[in-house]
């Protein structure tokens, strides 16, 4: 995956589901593949810094393309603290499988208290904002 291969985020919990209780939340069928993880980025402790990715077949994803300029329904921009931007902007701008969509750029309003950030898009083409970790 992108984020275990190009960006070191370390699996901590991965689950193939095709019934059961998920299946009855979310009103999916009873055999329809969902495959969860949970990675893990460098910060410290186990609820900082952490990923939760889902995979369901393509009759449950919404069919609506999200568009650059508007925020879509749901979770539709994810944002993560690095402590070393300037290498995941490289990674970002050589990969494959990631689309850089904005300039590594100093940020003097809050919330970004003049630290620098950009955005792309991962490989399902999901929004992911970085902000440079510059504080105690």
């Amino acid at each position: 995956s992108f984020y275990k291969n190009e960006i070191g985020m370390i699996a901590v919990l991965t689950d193939h589901l095709e019934e059961g209780l998920w299946h009855k939340t979310w009103k999916i069928p009873d055999g329809s593949p969902v495959d969860i993880s949970i990675l893990k980025g460098n910060a410290s402790g186990f609820g900082l810094g952490g990923i939760e990715l889902q995979g369901y077949d393509k009759n449950f994803i919404d069919p609506i393309k999200s568009k650059e300029s508007l925020f879509d329904g749901g979770v539709c921009l994810t944002t993560y603290t690095s402590d070393n931007i300037d290498l995941l902007y490289k990674i970002i701008v050589n990969s494959s499988l990631a689309n850089k969509i904005s300039d590594l750029t100093v940020l003097n309003f809050s919330p970004y208290g003049s630290n620098r950030a950009f955005c792309f898009h991962g490989p399902s083409g999901e929004k992911i904002e970085v902000i440079e970790k510059n504080w105690n």
